[in-house]
Protein backbone atom coordinates (compact mmCIF):
# COMPACT_ATOMS: atom_id res chain seq x y z
CA UNK A 1 0.00 0.00 0.00
CA UNK A 2 1.03 3.25 -1.21
CA UNK A 3 2.53 5.45 1.90
CA UNK A 4 0.38 8.27 0.97
CA UNK A 5 -2.82 6.08 1.09
CA UNK A 6 -5.06 6.25 3.71
CA UNK A 7 -5.98 2.52 5.49
CA UNK A 8 -9.71 2.85 5.10
CA UNK A 9 -12.16 -0.08 4.85
CA UNK A 10 -13.36 1.56 1.64
CA UNK A 11 -9.51 1.58 0.35
CA UNK A 12 -9.35 -1.68 1.77
CA UNK A 13 -12.84 -3.14 -0.73
CA UNK A 14 -11.15 -1.04 -3.83
CA UNK A 15 -7.90 -3.55 -3.40
CA UNK A 16 -9.73 -6.33 -2.42
CA UNK A 17 -12.36 -6.10 -5.20
CA UNK A 18 -10.99 -7.55 -8.25
CA UNK A 19 -12.05 -5.55 -11.78
CA UNK A 20 -15.56 -6.02 -13.34
CA UNK A 21 -16.70 -7.82 -10.15
CA UNK A 22 -20.35 -7.73 -10.92
CA UNK A 23 -22.32 -6.28 -8.54
CA UNK A 24 -25.48 -8.22 -9.03
CA UNK A 25 -23.74 -11.57 -7.44
CA UNK A 26 -25.23 -12.94 -4.31
CA UNK A 27 -24.71 -11.71 -0.95
CA UNK A 28 -23.26 -15.25 -0.03
CA UNK A 29 -20.36 -15.01 -2.23
CA UNK A 30 -19.81 -11.06 -1.81
CA UNK A 31 -19.45 -12.13 2.06
CA UNK A 32 -17.40 -14.67 1.46
CA UNK A 33 -14.60 -12.80 -1.14
CA UNK A 34 -14.91 -9.61 -0.24
CA UNK A 35 -16.42 -9.25 3.72
CA UNK A 36 -13.70 -12.05 5.34
CA UNK A 37 -10.64 -10.05 3.24
CA UNK A 38 -12.04 -6.95 4.51
CA UNK A 39 -11.79 -7.68 7.85
CA UNK A 40 -8.34 -8.93 8.04
CA UNK A 41 -7.05 -5.71 6.05
CA UNK A 42 -9.42 -3.56 8.63
CA UNK A 43 -7.58 -5.48 11.79
CA UNK A 44 -4.26 -5.05 9.66
CA UNK A 45 -5.10 -0.89 9.42
CA UNK A 46 -6.36 -0.85 13.10
CA UNK A 47 -2.93 -2.19 14.15
CA UNK A 48 -0.75 -0.20 11.91
CA UNK A 49 -2.74 2.59 13.87
CA UNK A 50 -2.12 2.03 17.32
CA UNK A 51 1.60 1.22 16.67
CA UNK A 52 1.80 4.87 14.85
CA UNK A 53 0.21 6.50 17.74
CA UNK A 54 3.04 4.82 19.86
CA UNK A 55 5.74 3.44 17.22
CA UNK A 56 8.81 3.98 19.81
CA UNK A 57 9.41 1.72 23.17
CA UNK A 58 9.92 3.40 26.21
CA UNK A 59 13.38 4.38 26.10
CA UNK A 60 15.20 7.81 27.21
CA UNK A 61 18.33 8.69 26.02
CA UNK A 62 20.09 11.51 27.57
CA UNK A 63 22.88 12.87 25.66
CA UNK A 64 26.00 15.40 26.36
CA UNK A 65 24.62 18.89 25.51
CA UNK A 66 27.83 19.48 23.77
CA UNK A 67 28.20 21.23 20.16
CA UNK A 68 32.03 21.71 19.93
CA UNK A 69 31.89 18.35 17.81
CA UNK A 70 30.40 18.05 14.14
CA UNK A 71 30.92 14.51 14.21
CA UNK A 72 29.89 13.20 17.70
CA UNK A 73 26.78 13.69 20.11
CA UNK A 74 28.47 11.62 23.05
CA UNK A 75 26.09 9.28 25.09
CA UNK A 76 25.65 10.21 28.75
CA UNK A 77 23.12 7.33 29.80
CA UNK A 78 19.96 5.61 28.66
CA UNK A 79 17.33 4.11 29.94
CA UNK A 80 15.46 0.76 28.16
CA UNK A 81 11.97 2.07 29.91
CA UNK A 82 11.21 5.54 31.18
CA UNK A 83 8.29 4.19 33.22
CA UNK A 84 8.09 3.62 36.98
CA UNK A 85 9.43 -0.07 37.66
CA UNK A 86 6.28 -2.22 38.86
CA UNK A 87 8.44 -4.25 41.01
CA UNK A 88 9.23 -1.10 42.96
CA UNK A 89 5.71 -0.76 44.19
CA UNK A 90 6.04 -2.09 47.51
CA UNK A 91 9.14 0.86 47.75
CA UNK A 92 6.99 3.29 46.47
CA UNK A 93 4.43 2.47 48.82
CA UNK A 94 6.97 2.14 51.77
CA UNK A 95 8.54 5.92 51.14
CA UNK A 96 5.01 7.22 50.39
CA UNK A 97 3.84 6.01 53.93
CA UNK A 98 7.09 7.14 55.62
CA UNK A 99 7.03 10.93 54.05
CA UNK A 100 2.70 10.74 54.80
CA UNK A 101 3.58 9.69 58.81
CA UNK A 102 6.60 12.52 59.28
CA UNK A 103 4.59 15.23 57.83
CA UNK A 104 1.42 14.63 60.29
CA UNK A 105 4.23 14.53 62.91
CA UNK A 106 5.82 18.17 61.52
CA UNK A 107 9.16 16.54 60.97
CA UNK A 108 9.19 17.52 57.41
CA UNK A 109 6.67 20.11 54.95
CA UNK A 110 7.88 18.37 51.53
CA UNK A 111 10.12 15.43 50.34
CA UNK A 112 11.59 14.05 47.32
CA UNK A 113 12.79 10.65 46.61
CA UNK A 114 13.97 9.02 43.68
CA UNK A 115 15.48 5.34 43.72
CA UNK A 116 17.42 3.63 40.59
CA UNK A 117 19.17 0.36 40.48
CA UNK A 118 22.46 1.21 39.10
CA UNK A 119 23.28 -1.83 36.40
CA UNK A 120 19.18 -2.25 35.42
CA UNK A 121 18.19 1.54 35.27
CA UNK A 122 14.87 -0.13 37.06
CA UNK A 123 13.69 3.21 39.29
CA UNK A 124 10.95 4.65 41.31
CA UNK A 125 10.01 7.74 42.79
CA UNK A 126 8.03 10.07 45.17
CA UNK A 127 7.55 13.41 43.85
CA UNK A 128 11.00 12.98 42.01
CA UNK A 129 10.22 15.91 40.17
CA UNK A 130 9.58 18.40 42.91
CA UNK A 131 12.28 21.08 43.02
CA UNK A 132 14.47 22.04 45.95
CA UNK A 133 17.34 24.37 46.27
CA UNK A 134 20.88 22.22 45.36
CA UNK A 135 22.78 23.98 47.68
CA UNK A 136 25.84 22.44 48.62
CA UNK A 137 24.86 19.87 45.75
CA UNK A 138 26.40 21.61 43.36
CA UNK A 139 29.96 20.80 44.29
CA UNK A 140 29.75 18.07 43.18
CA UNK A 141 29.35 19.23 39.30
CA UNK A 142 32.34 22.22 40.31
CA UNK A 143 34.33 19.12 41.05
CA UNK A 144 33.54 17.39 37.96
CA UNK A 145 34.18 21.08 36.14
CA UNK A 146 37.51 21.08 37.54
CA UNK A 147 38.58 17.34 36.49
CA UNK A 148 37.63 18.04 33.22
CA UNK A 149 39.98 20.75 32.95
CA UNK A 150 42.10 18.24 34.34
CA UNK A 151 41.71 15.64 31.62
CA UNK A 152 43.25 18.45 28.57
CA UNK A 153 45.72 19.66 31.17
CA UNK A 154 47.71 16.71 33.41
CA UNK A 155 49.53 19.64 35.65
CA UNK A 156 46.07 21.04 36.57
CA UNK A 157 45.70 19.78 39.57
CA UNK A 158 48.78 19.85 40.65
CA UNK A 159 48.80 24.22 40.26
CA UNK A 160 48.82 26.00 43.40
CA UNK A 161 46.67 28.53 44.31
CA UNK A 162 46.48 31.23 47.57
CA UNK A 163 42.77 31.39 49.07
CA UNK A 164 41.97 35.30 49.94
CA UNK A 165 38.48 36.18 50.46
CA UNK A 166 36.79 38.44 52.61
CA UNK A 167 35.42 36.47 55.22
CA UNK A 168 35.37 32.77 56.46
CA UNK A 169 32.00 31.49 54.28
CA UNK A 170 31.71 27.93 56.54
CA UNK A 171 30.92 30.04 59.44
CA UNK A 172 26.89 30.30 58.80
CA UNK A 173 26.87 26.16 57.99
CA UNK A 174 24.87 24.29 60.25
CA UNK A 175 26.30 20.81 59.53
CA UNK A 176 29.68 22.05 60.37
CA UNK A 177 33.46 19.67 58.82
CA UNK A 178 36.51 18.47 61.33
CA UNK A 179 38.65 20.65 59.30
CA UNK A 180 38.41 23.65 57.18
CA UNK A 181 41.27 25.31 54.70
CA UNK A 182 42.63 28.32 56.08
CA UNK A 183 41.60 31.47 54.27
CA UNK A 184 44.99 33.06 53.49
CA UNK A 185 46.57 29.45 52.61
CA UNK A 186 48.33 28.14 49.82
CA UNK A 187 47.26 24.99 48.53
CA UNK A 188 47.29 22.84 45.13
CA UNK A 189 43.88 22.60 43.10
CA UNK A 190 44.07 18.60 44.11
CA UNK A 191 43.47 20.24 47.65
CA UNK A 192 41.25 22.28 47.17
CA UNK A 193 38.87 19.72 45.72
CA UNK A 194 39.12 17.14 48.09
CA UNK A 195 38.23 19.72 50.86
CA UNK A 196 35.29 20.82 48.87
CA UNK A 197 34.04 17.52 48.88
CA UNK A 198 35.18 15.72 51.48
CA UNK A 199 34.73 18.75 54.51
CA UNK A 200 31.95 20.59 51.92
CA UNK A 201 33.87 23.65 52.53
CA UNK A 202 32.86 26.55 50.84
CA UNK A 203 36.01 28.64 50.81
CA UNK A 204 37.74 25.84 48.80
CA UNK A 205 34.91 25.72 46.51
CA UNK A 206 34.58 29.62 46.09
CA UNK A 207 38.79 29.42 45.16
CA UNK A 208 38.29 26.48 42.79
CA UNK A 209 34.97 28.63 41.34
CA UNK A 210 37.31 31.65 40.97
CA UNK A 211 40.24 29.25 39.06
CA UNK A 212 38.10 27.06 36.78
CA UNK A 213 36.16 30.29 35.36
CA UNK A 214 32.47 30.47 35.02
CA UNK A 215 32.41 29.06 31.35
CA UNK A 216 33.66 25.82 32.43
CA UNK A 217 31.51 25.05 35.25
CA UNK A 218 28.32 26.38 33.13
CA UNK A 219 29.09 23.99 30.52
CA UNK A 220 29.13 20.90 32.99
CA UNK A 221 25.60 22.29 34.20
CA UNK A 222 24.18 22.23 30.88
CA UNK A 223 25.70 18.99 30.13
CA UNK A 224 23.95 17.12 33.00
CA UNK A 225 21.06 19.00 32.57
CA UNK A 226 20.86 21.29 35.20
CA UNK A 227 19.29 24.59 34.85
CA UNK A 228 21.61 26.59 37.08
CA UNK A 229 22.08 30.47 36.84
CA UNK A 230 25.20 31.21 38.12
CA UNK A 231 24.28 34.95 38.40
CA UNK A 232 21.33 34.06 40.48
CA UNK A 233 22.50 30.98 42.85
CA UNK A 234 19.01 32.38 45.22
CA UNK A 235 16.50 31.26 42.08
CA UNK A 236 18.42 27.93 41.01
CA UNK A 237 16.05 24.41 41.99
CA UNK A 238 16.90 21.12 40.70
CA UNK A 239 14.92 17.78 41.21
CA UNK A 240 15.80 14.39 42.88
CA UNK A 241 15.55 12.69 39.50
CA UNK A 242 17.35 15.26 37.40
CA UNK A 243 20.27 15.61 40.08
CA UNK A 244 20.25 11.96 39.99
CA UNK A 245 21.82 11.86 36.76
CA UNK A 246 25.44 13.23 38.22
CA UNK A 247 26.10 10.26 40.12
CA UNK A 248 24.91 8.05 37.04
CA UNK A 249 27.15 9.20 34.79
CA UNK A 250 30.52 9.39 37.66
CA UNK A 251 29.53 5.68 38.24
CA UNK A 252 29.01 4.29 34.37
CA UNK A 253 32.14 6.63 33.84
CA UNK A 254 30.16 7.99 30.86
CA UNK A 255 31.06 12.31 30.94
CA UNK A 256 34.68 12.04 32.69
CA UNK A 257 37.40 9.05 32.11
CA UNK A 258 37.67 6.15 34.32
CA UNK A 259 40.14 7.52 35.77
CA UNK A 260 38.54 10.64 36.54
CA UNK A 261 35.08 9.22 37.25
CA UNK A 262 36.87 6.71 39.94
CA UNK A 263 38.80 9.84 41.61
CA UNK A 264 35.55 11.71 42.08
CA UNK A 265 33.44 8.40 43.38
CA UNK A 266 36.27 7.70 45.46
CA UNK A 267 36.36 11.49 47.59
CA UNK A 268 32.59 10.58 47.96
CA UNK A 269 32.99 7.95 49.68
CA UNK A 270 35.03 10.05 52.09
CA UNK A 271 32.59 12.69 52.80
CA UNK A 272 32.69 13.60 56.46
CA UNK A 273 29.07 14.20 56.69
CA UNK A 274 27.30 10.86 57.47
CA UNK A 275 24.15 11.65 59.30
CA UNK A 276 21.78 11.26 56.76
CA UNK A 277 22.19 8.38 53.95
CA UNK A 278 24.98 6.63 55.64
CA UNK A 279 22.61 6.57 58.78
CA UNK A 280 20.52 3.60 57.42
CA UNK A 281 22.99 1.82 55.86
CA UNK A 282 25.40 -0.72 57.34
CA UNK A 283 28.93 1.10 57.51
CA UNK A 284 30.48 -2.19 56.32
CA UNK A 285 28.84 -1.01 53.15
CA UNK A 286 30.34 1.90 50.70
CA UNK A 287 28.37 4.70 49.79
CA UNK A 288 29.72 8.00 47.94
CA UNK A 289 26.97 10.69 48.83
CA UNK A 290 26.95 14.94 48.96
CA UNK A 291 24.57 16.69 51.38
CA UNK A 292 23.46 20.31 50.68
CA UNK A 293 22.01 22.72 53.58
CA UNK A 294 20.11 25.73 53.02
CA UNK A 295 17.91 27.89 55.91
CA UNK A 296 16.01 30.75 54.24
CA UNK A 297 15.56 33.70 57.13
CA UNK A 298 13.79 36.08 58.09
CA UNK A 299 16.20 39.77 56.97
CA UNK A 300 15.10 41.98 59.87
CA UNK A 301 15.31 39.32 62.54
CA UNK A 302 17.27 36.48 61.28
CA UNK A 303 14.44 33.93 62.32
CA UNK A 304 14.49 30.79 60.52
CA UNK A 305 11.95 30.78 58.33
CA UNK A 306 12.63 27.07 56.54
CA UNK A 307 15.40 24.72 56.30
CA UNK A 308 16.50 22.31 53.40
CA UNK A 309 18.58 19.48 53.67
CA UNK A 310 19.52 16.60 50.88
CA UNK A 311 21.77 14.00 50.61
CA UNK A 312 21.91 12.26 47.12
CA UNK A 313 24.35 9.45 46.63
CA UNK A 314 25.26 5.90 45.39
CA UNK A 315 25.38 2.84 47.93
CA UNK A 316 27.56 0.14 46.77
CA UNK A 317 25.14 -2.82 48.10
CA UNK A 318 27.29 -6.02 46.92
CA UNK A 319 25.81 -7.25 43.12
CA UNK A 320 22.98 -4.62 43.65
CA UNK A 321 24.38 -0.79 43.95
CA UNK A 322 21.68 1.89 43.78
CA UNK A 323 20.85 5.38 43.35
CA UNK A 324 19.42 7.15 46.17
CA UNK A 325 18.57 11.04 46.50
CA UNK A 326 16.45 12.30 49.10
CA UNK A 327 15.36 16.11 48.89
CA UNK A 328 13.45 17.86 52.00
CA UNK A 329 12.25 20.88 53.40
CA UNK A 330 10.76 22.02 56.96
CA UNK A 331 11.53 23.96 59.97
CA UNK A 332 14.08 22.67 61.43
CA UNK A 333 17.18 20.37 60.50
CA UNK A 334 16.69 17.74 63.06
CA UNK A 335 12.90 16.75 62.32
CA UNK A 336 14.48 16.41 57.99
CA UNK A 337 17.35 14.41 59.28
CA UNK A 338 15.23 12.01 61.06
CA UNK A 339 13.47 11.25 58.09
CA UNK A 340 16.24 11.03 55.82
CA UNK A 341 17.58 8.28 57.56
CA UNK A 342 14.09 6.39 57.92
CA UNK A 343 13.60 6.99 54.25
CA UNK A 344 17.58 5.46 53.71
CA UNK A 345 17.00 2.54 56.35
CA UNK A 346 13.78 1.36 54.34
CA UNK A 347 15.03 1.98 50.84
CA UNK A 348 18.21 -0.43 52.24
CA UNK A 349 15.83 -3.42 53.50
CA UNK A 350 14.09 -3.37 50.54
CA UNK A 351 17.06 -4.10 48.41
CA UNK A 352 18.49 -6.77 50.71
CA UNK A 353 15.36 -8.28 50.77
CA UNK A 354 14.93 -8.47 47.20
CA UNK A 355 16.21 -10.74 44.56
CA UNK A 356 18.70 -10.29 41.98
CA UNK A 357 17.15 -8.73 38.80
CA UNK A 358 16.61 -10.60 36.13
CA UNK A 359 18.49 -8.14 33.73
CA UNK A 360 21.69 -9.35 34.92
CA UNK A 361 21.69 -12.12 32.64
CA UNK A 362 21.52 -9.43 29.78
CA UNK A 363 25.05 -7.73 31.29
CA UNK A 364 28.02 -8.46 29.47
CA UNK A 365 31.50 -7.74 30.92
CA UNK A 366 34.55 -7.63 28.56
CA UNK A 367 37.56 -8.58 29.91
CA UNK A 368 41.18 -6.65 29.88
Amino acid sequence: MSKNKKCTPATAEKILKPAGYPPNKSKKRYRIFVIAPLLVVAGFCIGRATVGANPQPHLTVIRENDTRYAYIHPLLTFSLDGRQSASFQKLNDQISDIIVREKKAGLVDDVGFYFRNANTGEWTGVNEDDKFSPASLLKVQIMIATLKLAEADPTLLSKRVKVVLEADLNQNESFKSPAYLANGGTYSIDDLVRAMIVSSDNNAMTALQQFIGPKALQQVYDDLYLQIRQDDPVSNSTSPKTYSLTLRVLYNATYLSREMSNKAMALLTETSFNSGIEQGVPSAVKVAEKFGERTVADRATNRALSRELHDCGMIYYPDKPYVLCIMTQGREFDGLLQTIKEISASTYTFVENSPSPQAYANTHLLER
